[in-house]
């Protein structure tokens, strides 16, 4: 069995059509459009005026205003100085970074030096005595690592003479430049100096001797005569990775804070006002119009979706360009009924393809000459349809007189009519008459079956309104 040539139940959706198609609907779509902003709008009118005359409900509203305001204040207030305290920490965190000597050290390249100290006396003979002696010596040392932990480095490192060593350096950063530790045991004093150069090292050390000197001198006078005796000293380059993580840990602490101010700015900017929901004329208004414009968009898109849906589940005939696509045949013309139509319906029939601008007699005249041009040398034109025997005889009128020497007939529905499709029998040329947007398309491809199965020449389609 040869497969039918019109079967095809499923085609591509042209988009473009279909929005066309549900624009050509705009009285409805303006009617939904009014309807829902009337509605909506309305509705919010009514709840605020109700409101408005309800006492109860106006305290309630007022007290709820009062207590977010005072919360409002409280946040914004909390926000703002935890803010500034952020600010000011990051501001001096950044000059720490930018002017500590510490922070600003090379890692790879410290310059060191370290000493090891230890106590002379002269011990007693006897056992007894030494022992003393000997814990007498720790307590020494302890005094000399009290008195070098003192040194104020922030002012030495500060008030160096050499150009290449002066800087503007924070307090309290130069502390881990200096660190001492003692070893009981056996009574020895250790201290490490670490540096950004030789120089400041040097600069350094120097401190800790004029202290050192200093405390030999106050402690012989209370304690006695001894001596603090340097047994190891070193100066040298090297890496210090203890200090690259100090400089880390600062730095990861300075995008912190930077981090925290920008959380609590997205915060303040975030925080609003309350607004009092206690009803006046103009908040009605502003509500009405507010709800109004969503009651109207929403009704518009509503009523767009429902004729989307019909359009789509009723498939009819509503572009020609679409009836092209679909059956391989031309649109010979489209012909509208006499009366004045508004610009605007027009112009949307224009863009599915049904131009209904011009005169019915232009109409008329293109869709003969059409005909003429198909047909050729026939003298036999047969119409057939779905759009109802007072169109096709209507038609028929308007081509018979503009057909010079072509018998036009019409032969009816041939889904509906066997005499239409007894005159089928005879050989001829068919025009198919189908109704703008009410014609289905399941009726057309049933019809177009029929004249394809008959053996006659399908001239085309002929659109009617």
């Amino acid at each position: 069995m040869l497969e039918k040539q019109y079967q095809e139940e499923y085609v591509e959706v042209n988009l473009k059509d279909l929005f066309w198609a549900v624009l050509n609907h705009w009285r409805v779509l303006l009617a939904a459009l009014l309807i829902g902003g009337v509605l909506l709008g309305g509705f919010a009118a009514f709840k605020e005026l109700r409101v408005k005359l309800n006492t109860s409900e106006l305290e309630k509203r007022r007290l709820a205003y009062e207590t977010a305001l005072e919360n409002y204040e409280v946040q914004k207030a909390q926000l703002e100085t935890d803010l500034k305290n952020l600010q000011e920490a990051q501001d001096r965190q950044q000059f720490y970074l930018n002017n500590a000597i510490l922070l600003r050290m090379d890692q790879y390249n410290v310059w060191f030096i370290s000493a090891s100290f230890c106590v002379e006396t002269e011990p007693e003979v006897t056992g007894d005595d030494l022992i003393r002696t000997l814990n007498y010596a720790s307590t020494i040392l302890a005094r000399y690592q009290a008195a070098i932990d003192q040194i104020d480095l922030d002012e030495v490192v500060a008030t160096a003479q050499e150009p290449d060593l002066t800087t503007v350096n924070p307090a309290g950063t130069s502390r881990k430049m200096l660190e001492t530790s003692t070893d009981d045991m056996v009574s020895i004093l250790n201290l490490t100096i670490r540096a950004d150069s030789e120089k400041r090292a040097e600069l350094i050390y120097d401190a800790v001797r004029e202290t050192i000197a200093a405390q030999e001198a106050a402690l012989a006078k209370t304690v006695g005569a001894h001596k603090l005796i340097t047994i190891n000293e070193a100066s040298y380059a090297g890496i210090d990775l203890e200090t690259g993580k100090l400089q880390t840990t600062f730095q990861n602490d300075v995008k912190n804070i930077a981090d925290s101010i920008t959380k609590t700015s997205d915060q303040l900017s975030a925080l609003k006002a309350p607004k009092s929901t206690e009803p006046t004329a103009k908040s009605i208004i502003k509500k009405t119009v507010k709800y109004g414009i969503i009651g109207a968009l929403a009704g518009l898109f509503a009523a767009a979706f429902v004729e989307f849906v019909r359009i789509i589940l009723q498939d009819r005939l509503n572009s020609m360009d679409e009836a092209t696509r679909r059956y391989s045949l031309p649109v010979l013309g489209t012909v509208a009924e006499t009366g004045k139509k508004s610009r605007l319906d027009a112009y949307l029939a224009k863009r599915l393809g049904f131009n209904s601008q011009g005169s019915a007699e232009k109409a008329a005249d293109f869709a003969a000459s059409n005909i003429r041009f198909h047909l050729k040398d026939g003298s036999r034109v047969l119409l057939v349809g779905n759009c109802g025997q007072e169109k096709l005889d209507a038609l028929k009128a308007q081509l018979a007189s503009r057909l010079e020497g072509v018998e036009v007939t019409v032969a009816g529905n041939v889904n509906e009519n066997s005499a239409a499709v007894d005159a089928l029998r005879g050989e001829t040329a068919v025009v198919c008459v189908e109704e703008w947007m009410k014609t289905p398309h399941k009726e057309i491809r049933r019809e177009l079956q029929t004249v394809a199965d008959s053996g006659n020449r399908n001239l085309g389609l002929i659109a009617v309104r």
